[in-house]
């Protein structure tokens, strides 16, 4: 009840009780949402001081920032290094910084990483591990690099006529991750007979002259799409061109889409030979032999 002389309504203020490390408050890149690998790029995620019931502290004034830098822990554990055997498949991110931001009394986090992986966040404070820590997010793989890109298959070495040919490519970004994102349109394949007269530029060329290869409906070419089963990006071509018994030449390039910008990928510039199909076997044409044949037991 209010005594004599009160007023009703009471406006009452209620403050955040006592802080509590475990109860900090972490939100930003790497924390609720994925980043991606680029050593130019600085990420960060924000902490600010608690109380128990998770009620954000106004009068931080930066005094845990060296516990917080102690406390905490980020690794990238990535599956994407088959080039490297002896890795170990962890990396810490390095390097990170602890700055108090004394406007939006938030302490923040700052961080570059170049590795593509699953990353993982552990933080303690004076001894107590934040709630939600281990925080888990991706690192995600940046955009092709030409050079660091590698084409191979059975396409690349020969081919046969009438029949469809298989061309990998080994996609990374330019610090070596894996790329296995699924995304289209990373990659481009041209085709074309090496005596049909187009000449393409040289390989390595700032400027190439692919996307002026003329149609030729005898030729087609599907697009790069991301293969789970052999984890490469993976595209077909397949001529129909006559074979006429001496075979021909085909010219086949694989390039890079990246920015916007057609390059050549490592072994990507191919010319390989079509020999005719065997067709199919004639069981009355065909005939056995041999002394297993010929002999009893």
């Amino acid at each position: 009840a209010i005594g004599p002389g009160g007023g009703s309504p009471v406006t009452y203020t209620v403050v955040p009780g006592a802080l509590d490390y475990a109860a900090s408050l972490v939100a930003g890149d790497g924390i609720d949402s994925n980043v991606t690998a680029d050593a130019a790029v600085t990420r960060s995620f924000t902490i600010a001081e608690a109380d128990s019931f998770g009620n954000a502290r106004e009068d931080a004034a930066g005094g845990i920032a060296s516990k917080i830098a102690e406390g905490l822990n980020m690794t990238v554990r990535s599956a994407r290094w088959p080039r490297s055997p002896s890795h170990s498949g962890i990396t810490s991110v390095d390097p990170i910084s602890v700055a108090f931001d004394s406007t939006n009394k938030v302490y923040v986090v700052s961080f570059r990483t170049t590795v593509s992986g699953a990353l993982t966040t552990r933080l303690e404070i004076g001894g107590f591990t934040v709630r939600g820590s281990p925080f888990e997010t991706t690192v995600l793989p940046g955009p092709p690099e030409p050079s660091r890109c590698v084409a191979s298959g059975p396409g690349l070495s020969g081919a046969v006529a009438g029949e469809w040919q298989i061309v990998e490519v080994d996609a990374r970004d330019a610090f070596d991750n894996r790329i296995d994102t699924g995304e289209l349109g990373l990659f481009r394949m041209f085709v074309k007979r090496s005596d049909g007269g187009f000449v393409w530029t040289p390989a390595g060329d700032a400027s190439p002259n692919y996307a002026d290869t003329p149609v030729d409906p005898a030729i087609t070419v599907e697009p790069f799409r991301w293969d789970v089963a052999r984890a490469a990006y993976v595209g077909r071509y397949k001529s129909t061109h006559a074979w006429t018994g001496s075979g021909y030449d085909l010219d086949v390039a694989v390039v890079s889409l990246a920015s916007g910008a057609m390059k050549d990928i490592g072994a990507g510039r191919r010319t390989i030979r079509v020999k005719g199909s065997p067709g199919a076997v004639d069981a009355a044409a065909s005939s056995a032999f041999g002394p297993g044949l010929s002999r009893g037991p």
